[in-house]
């Protein structure tokens, strides 16, 4: 899994996208919305959601432009793209667990060290982080090596996407309870 330069020259670029992104619709909202009565956790959540759709829309585009250019058949023919894309995605759940504690953090106004809000962190989205650490760890991995996988591996990653479509259907629900609540601590309990 060595990265050429390109390839670093693309993670480099989506690194400055992903946080420009986030940084622009913070200050967005903070600027011109008039955000004195909407709580900052919930400013930090519209910048994640922005940046996790966004991501969602490029590899929307990114699945097609290959499908198209392999002439369907994705197990044998190679797709130097996805191989890019794939770092790039990697890079995605990193931020996505940065950006999901600083909402959390947010959400709760901690006041305690950075150990006991990490410690509070990991304790409540537990399942949230395995999900992006396995996703990181496994599916990278896995879709750099894709034509030499065998089929049971295959069955794997239709169960990964399987999970994949239920904690993006959590997470929309998610996201219109928290913009139509008026009430953090009501949003926490119910998680």
């Amino acid at each position: 899994m060595f990265m050429g330069w390109k390839t670093m020259l693309g993670v480099a670029l989506g690194t400055c996208v992903l946080h420009t992104l986030h940084t622009v619709t913070l200050n967005t909202f903070k600027s011109g919305i008039g955000t004195s009565s909407i709580p900052e956790w919930k400013i930090l959540l519209v910048a994640e959601e922005m940046v996790a759709t966004v991501n969602a829309l490029m590899a929307v585009a990114v699945g097609w432009y290959t499908v198209n250019r392999t002439g369907h058949d994705i197990i044998n023919a190679r797709a130097p793209l996805i191989y890019d894309w794939t770092w790039l995605v990697l890079l995605y759940f990193v931020y996505d667990i940065w950006a999901m504690y600083r909402v959390h953090a947010a959400k709760l106004e901690y006041r305690g060290s950075l150990l006991e809000r990490v410690r509070d962190f990991v304790r409540v989205k537990r399942l949230l982080i395995v999900h992006h650490v396995a996703i990181t760890l496994l599916g990278g991995p896995v879709a750099l090596v894709l034509a030499k996988i065998p089929w049971y591996c295959h069955t794997g990653n239709v169960l990964m996407l399987a999970l994949q479509l239920h904690w993006f259907a959590l997470m929309a629900r998610g996201a219109v309870r928290v913009l139509r609540s008026g009430d953090a601590r009501q949003d926490i309990k119910e998680e």
